[in-house]
């Protein structure tokens, strides 16, 4: 059997997540609350922590399977 190939590039992926990254940070930006303790800065990196991550496990897994219930 053939291995499958990846759904996605990741470069693409990591393009995708920074732009996700960058809106996050800047919606939250705009309050002050955000802007305490760089809260609106957390908020983007973990945008772009998870939406890399996900994105690679559904580009893994040709997205054919179920990521989120077990076989």
């Amino acid at each position: 059997m053939q291995p499958l190939a990846a759904l996605f590039d990741v470069s693409e992926i990591l393009g995708f997540g920074a732009i996700a990254a960058l809106l996050v940070g800047a919606a939250l930006y705009a309050w002050p609350w955000a802007r305490e303790r760089d809260r609106y800065a957390i908020a983007a990196a973990a945008t772009l922590v998870g939406w890399t991550v996900w994105n690679l496990v559904l580009s893994e897994n040709d997205a054919a399977s179920s990521t989120s219930t077990p076989r």
